[in-house]
């Protein structure tokens, strides 16, 4: 690939224009594919510097301006522990619409009135640079997962479209918010219906909205929804937006194209429970499946992990709950939360010396770190370990409950109120 970097600039003033004091990284490459340079925005997820982990990766249009938006969405929906962290680039257009139109073409407009636009038609040597040089220089550059999102508005839906019919594989799922479906005598249509009729056909995830934008738009949106919904290999999730017009349909596109993509991130949990039920299997088979969805490994997480054991407690499984504990702790041995859990686990089952082993980890682990729950921990060491007996013991019910409560809350429970807390 001769893809060169011609500059690599993380401008403090234009980044705070763009993104609210964004570390936003402005990078200009020369593209052989367009034989020019063109600017993208990169910004990388909080604590990218210092960590290893990969992240999946979001392309979309219109960068400068989307950039806010989406930054704000993916961050939002990341902290509730309802998709990961991901890459965000967007992608700057000296001619918006030479880049986002597949074809020479004209819009039909209401009435049947068609407008044309000169310089339309470069959409597919856009893609060629997306596809050819840019993605491959993303991977190479950062720590990216196999999962690649488009996500695009008007012409930029349109163009997400034609990118998942043109050119199978590029990416893993689109967001068309309000696509221009209208352009080039509904192109749109045609190439999904191409694309299904294909060998290689059409697959992924697309999400499709419409606002409240005029009998001929909603008739377009039904046609190519129907359409896609008759794709086997696609998984399609089609919104109309009520009370949005065309120019305010972004927001709620991407805020639910991203849940769309990412659903099962969190386990489904009932109002009333403390967890996940069926212990450390149901949630590793959960995750297993979801893995195989996205392509790539999403190892279960340890809130998830240790509310389930601690469900299995508040049903009365005792050995359950300590096999779930037991590999929360196996899967994130320095979480002093999970040995906490563990601890009360064993506690309840009668089980001291273990429950004394596990709470005194917990407490030097927290010491070590200058955790706030240090305190907490060891009043459980010590409450523990000024039990009678030999080792096993009947467990006693004094301050059970409140201790069960405490471990739970330091995972932020699954309710509405706590999802924020974070923790794995």
């Amino acid at each position: 690939m001769k893809l060169v970097a011609a500059a690599l600039l993380a401008v403090a003033s234009h980044a705070l224009a763009l993104a609210q004091d964004l570390p936003v990284r402005v990078v200009t490459l020369r593209s052989p594919a367009l034989g020019e340079e063109r600017t993208v925005y990169i910004l990388t997820p909080p604590g990218y510097e210092r960590g290893e982990r990969r992240y999946p990766v979001v392309y979309f249009t219109d960068g400068e301006r989307t950039l806010p938006l989406l930054a704000t969405t993916a961050r939002f929906l990341a902290s509730a522990g309802r998709m990961p962290e991901v890459l965000l680039v967007g992608l700057a257009h000296p001619d918006r619409v030479r880049d986002l139109t597949p074809t020479h073409g004209k819009l039909e407009q209401g009435g049947g009135e068609e407008v044309s636009y000169e310089t339309s038609g470069g959409g597919e040597r856009f893609l060629a640079f997306l596809a050819q040089d840019l993605v491959p220089w993303v991977d190479q550059s950062y720590r990216t997962e196999p999962l690649r999102i488009l996500a695009g508005h008007s012409f930029g839906g349109l163009f997400a479209l034609h990118a998942m019919a043109a050119r199978p594989g590029v990416f893993q799922a689109a967001i068309a918010a309000s696509p221009t479906l209208g352009w080039d005598r509904d192109l749109a249509a045609r190439e999904v219906r191409d694309a299904l009729g294909r060998k290689d056909g059409l697959s992924g995830t697309i999400v499709l909205t419409v606002g409240d934008e005029g009998r001929l738009a909603a008739a377009r949106f039904q046609e190519l929804k129907g359409l896609l919904a008759r794709g086997g290999a696609v998984h399609l999730r089609a919104l109309h937006l009520a009370g949005e017009d065309h120019v305010t349909t972004p927001f709620a596109s991407y805020y639910a194209g991203l849940e769309e993509v990412f659903d099962g991130w969190s386990m489904p949990v009932s109002p009333e429970a403390t967890g996940p039920r069926g212990g450390a299997a149901a949630v590793e088979a959960h995750y297993r499946a979801l893995s195989q969805r996205l392509g790539f490994a999403v190892p279960p997480p340890e809130r998830a992990l240790a509310l389930s054991g601690l469900q299995l407690l508040s049903e009365g499984d005792r050995d359950g709950a300590v096999r779930t504990l037991r590999r929360t702790v196996e899967l994130y041995p320095s979480s002093p939360r999970a040995r906490h859990a563990l601890g009360l686990a064993l506690e309840r089952s009668g089980e001291l010396e273990g429950a004394r082993d596990a709470y005194r980890r917990a407490w030097e682990a927290a010491k070590a770190a200058s955790a706030r729950d240090a305190p907490a921990y060891e009043a459980s060491y010590h409450r523990a370990s000024g039990a009678t007996g030999t080792g096993r013991r009947s467990p006693a019910s004094a301050g059970d409950a409140d201790v069960q409560t405490e471990s739970r809350d330091r995972y932020g429970g699954y309710d509405r109120e706590s999802r924020f807390d974070g923790g794995g």
